[in-house]
């Protein structure tokens, strides 16, 4: 049932399509599938460095 859950909600083929594959071509899909889900989520999670505005803002307080 799970894979089938899988093959058609995450990976998006009909059930008539994961019904004919192999448990090895559904594992090595979900696998590709989690890496590239998992590339695109730390996509967005890296910090970004600081413009010169915003640094100069942050010194700012030293000019007081």
């Amino acid at each position: 049932m799970w894979v089938l859950f899988v093959g058609t909600t995450i990976l998006g083929f009909s059930e008539k399509e994961v019904g004919h594959w192999t448990y090895k071509k559904w594992e090595k899909l979900y696998d590709y599938y989690k890496r590239f889900y998992n590339f695109k989520t730390k996509k967005m999670l890296y910090e970004l460095e600081p413009t010169e505005e915003e640094q100069m803002e942050s010194l700012e307080w030293f000019n007081d």
